[in-house]
């Protein structure tokens, strides 16, 4: 495919220009969910018969994101109503859109879609602080946990490793990090865990 500049307008299926759209902290649902498929946005509209493959993805995507929308599970979404307005309409962080759609639609996404949710926290592979953004995901963790009875350290190291795979955010070593390195490094180390733990509202 070939790559879609700003406002680029044809009847083929070309690429986002990722270094225009990648930018962008707010965006429509139309266009995220297009943005997921190496779609351009500008180029591209479901249901004109250009791809049925791409229509079809299109439409069960946005299906899941509408129920999300509705149930008021989501943090993505800066439009809500007592009605669902059209996906044009409906104005999504992208960066945490990214983050929700790589965790609950199983399905290869571009590599520059993936990399939005890094560009969020407007840092570069060399300046992200692992422990720092592990420790920052842990907090939320344990705040929107009804209660940390059960949530242990393993649990947690857990959650925290899905979440920074998913972000793209390696160890210093360059590889995954593992839960047992994220349970050391961020959590047992200088008692951190023990001391949030035991004061929650002093983060």
């Amino acid at each position: 495919m070939k790559v879609c500049m700003k406002g680029t307008v044809m009847n083929k299926l070309i690429q986002p220009d990722w270094a225009y759209w990648s930018k962008l902290p707010e965006v429509s649902l139309w266009n995220a969910l297009l943005l997921a498929q190496d779609l351009c946005p500008n180029n591209y509209v479901p249901g004109q018969g250009m791809d049925s493959d791409h229509d079809a993805n299109y439409h069960r995507r946005l299906s899941i994101a509408h129920e999300q929308i509705l149930s008021k599970s989501v943090d993505w979404v800066n439009v809500r109503g007592p009605y669902t307005p059209e996906p044009q309409q409906i104005l999504v962080s992208l960066p945490k859109f990214v983050k929700w759609y790589l965790e609950s639609i199983s399905v290869r996404v571009p590599d520059e879609f993936k990399r939005i949710y890094i560009d969020g926290y407007n840092m570069t592979g060399a300046q992200i602080d692992y422990v720092k953004i592990g420790r920052e995901i842990a907090l939320r963790i344990i705040d929107e946990a009804p209660t940390t009875h059960n949530l242990t350290q393993d649990v947690l190291a857990k959650k925290i490793a899905v979440e920074l795979e998913v972000m793209g955010i390696l160890g210093s070593s360059g590889g995954v990090l593992s839960a047992g390195t994220i349970r050391a490094e961020l959590l047992t180390k200088d008692r951190w865990y023990k001391r949030v733990k035991r004061s929650p509202n002093k983060h």
